[in-house]
């Protein structure tokens, strides 16, 4: 018999500069991947758009504002819960670029460090297995879609 699934809703912004990807380093004391790089984005609230929660958690973690292009790339990963067990997530992932040339502005209550990185120094940027699959997705995306 199938299982209903009741899941969270997560975007993220592969955002990126060129050729290169803006990677955020998670704080060391959060419990969600603490001190992993990572792709700005974040829960969508309720009665958000998809969309919306793109711009505003970019604009929270970087003050950044972006062009929303096509999304990438979609999963189901396992959230880290502070009690209990680990709360089923589906995260649907963008292609991205900035409406402005400015330098990112972190949030310290979230990141510690940015990166714009290059494809092939990407895998020198911790992270757990399914964020590395994502940031791999993002620069394959990026080729296919540049041509």
């Amino acid at each position: 018999m199938a299982r209903n699934l009741r899941a969270e809703v997560c975007v993220g912004a592969a955002i990126f500069h060129g050729s290169r990807l803006l990677l955020l380093r998670r704080r060391d004391d959060l419990a969600a991947f603490p001190g992993s790089w990572d792709i700005p984005g974040g829960h969508v609230e309720e009665g958000e758009s998809i969309v919306h929660a793109l711009r505003r958690e970019v604009a929270e973690e970087t003050g950044l504002s972006i062009r929303v292009g096509t999304p990438f790339q979609a999963g189901l990963f396992e959230y880290p819960a502070r009690r209990g067990r680990p709360i089923p997530t589906v995260e649907i992932d963008f292609l991205c670029t900035p409406r402005a040339r400015v330098r990112p502005r972190l949030n310290p209550a979230e990141h510690t460090e940015f990166a714009w990185v290059a494809r092939e120094k990407a895998s020198r940027y911790p992270a757990p297995a399914f964020l590395r699959r994502i940031v791999q997705s993002a620069f394959s995306a990026t080729r296919e879609n540049l041509g």
